[in-house]
């Protein structure tokens, strides 16, 4: 069934995943009516998250890629309303960057975060994060002048469950800010292969831009503001050769792709339309 549609589509194969690249094989089928698209076979039960420190270690080592890459989502409210004072919820905010930089511009900025080790860490580095499933949170918090999605709904089998939570947890004109991976890019279209945003060991759903904004408008959401984003894509000098080759010619594209306008991220905001 799909995801927005919400009846049993026709599903076309976009691409083929082989598994000594990607640690599954797998397909990505799009429906032919709005161009969501998912994960055959699905994601299965993943590790333990709750407990495992190895995302700390990572996040440490990248810190400063996540903190530029916090302060390029929030930038798409600049205009929008004056962050001074303004309470904004970062939902699964790992390692809190974005909750850090939203601090620092003025946001009376929360997260909230299933991992007991990373919400300890951000604890110690003075954030207010919270220890909870976000749909138990969103269920009793006060409510939020921005509610943020990055990178989490893809992740869910059902995100229309935590899609409706933040719609109930906004303050009346309030705003969702959603970070999300697009498969319509220039690099996934030409090279799927080099692409990491299919990720088919941990993401049930992918998008295209208007397939995202198709789910957000048939859940009573007005579009207030879009851009697409490059996602992160480095030049290696190091590893093997599916490393070098792999990547670089990965970088290659997202550079060309970001001149033409055919980069592989979206920035969404939205309010409920009877808001607005």
């Amino acid at each position: 069934m799909c995801l927005i549609c919400g009846k049993n589509s026709t599903w076309t194969k976009v691409t083929s995943l082989p598994g000594f690249i990607f640690g599954k094989r797998a397909e990505i089928a799009k429906c032919s009516q709005c161009g969501c698209a998912k994960t055959i076979p699905p994601p299965v039960s993943l590790e333990l998250y709750e407990n495992n420190n190895r995302y700390i270690e990572l996040f440490t080592e990248k810190r400063a890629i996540y903190a530029k890459y916090s302060g390029d989502i929030l930038s798409v409210l600049d205009g929008l309303m004056d962050p001074h004072g303004r309470k904004l919820l970062d939902v699964a905010s790992g390692g809190g960057f974005l909750v850090e930089v939203a601090k620092a511009r003025g946001y009376a900025a929360e997260g909230v975060e299933l991992n007991r080790e990373m919400v300890s860490w951000c604890k110690g580095r003075g954030l207010n994060v919270h220890h909870a499933d976000a749909l138990d949170f969103l269920a009793s918090c006060e409510p939020y002048d921005v509610i943020v999605l990055s990178s989490i709904i893809e992740h869910l089998e059902d995100p229309i469950k935590l899609i409706e939570a933040c719609r109930k947890a906004l303050k009346p004109g309030g705003m969702i800010l959603v970070s999300q991976a697009i498969f319509n890019g220039l690099l996934p279209v030409i090279f799927p292969w080099g692409w990491y945003g299919w990720q088919p060991k941990e993401h049930h759903w992918h998008f295209t831009d208007k397939s995202l904004v198709a789910l957000f408008q048939s859940l009573g959401f007005e579009v207030i503001q879009s851009k697409r984003f490059s996602l992160h894509h480095p030049w290696f000098f190091y590893g093997g050769i599916k490393n070098l080759v792999g990547r670089n010619v990965a970088a290659i594209l997202a550079r060309v792709a970001i001149l033409i306008g055919r980069e592989d991220g979206y920035l969404l905001v939205v309010k409920v339309k009877d808001s607005l």
